[in-house]
């Protein structure tokens, strides 16, 4: 049994990445990420986080826990877990199943960027609304496409064995 980082000890890209993503995560779940214009007049700006507990303290919790669990909950539990499976010797054929499906997974993971998009151009339809993305959206996409981009680093490492 070895860790990844033990096995490729000059690999620093794959550490830098994790942690890069999950300050961009904090960042982007943080910063407002849509601005809502209605009727003109009422202007609100949110972000991720602002939105889950809308939903939540509007009675629609259902969805304040989907999109809680998918923007919050699975990016941070993958960041954790693809560190632990860097740190930690592991089986290798364990830890290439793990980050296998991590990045099997991982192909969901800008779900909730293309919901904001539909959003976005859904409501130039609807008269007198207007939603204008804002930096944490495009904060919170850069944090999944550079987590993205690790795990697929680890993928290869672990399938190869070397």
């Amino acid at each position: 049994m070895y860790s990844l980082a033990a096995r490729h000890p000059w690999r620093l890209d794959i550490p830098l990445l994790l942690s890069i993503s999950l300050v961009l995560l904090f960042e982007g779940l943080t910063m407002p990420a849509m601005q809502i214009t209605a009727f003109i007049f009422w202007r609100s700006e949110f972000s991720i986080l602002e939105n889950i507990q809308r939903l939540y303290d509007g009675d629609r919790r259902p969805a304040a826990i989907a999109l809680a669990f998918c923007s919050v909950i699975y990016p941070a539990f993958k960041i954790a877990l693809l560190f632990v499976l860097w740190l930690v010797p592991s089986p290798a054929r364990w830890r290439r199943g793990c980050v296998h499906m991590l990045r099997l997974l991982g192909r969901w993971s800008l779900l909730d960027v293309f919901a904001m998009t539909v959003l976005v151009v859904g409501s130039r339809a609807i008269f007198l609304v207007e939603a204008k993305p804002l930096p944490g959206i495009y904060v919170y996409a850069a944090a999944i496409l550079v987590l993205m981009t690790a795990t697929v680093l680890m993928d290869s490492l672990a399938r190869n064995g070397r």
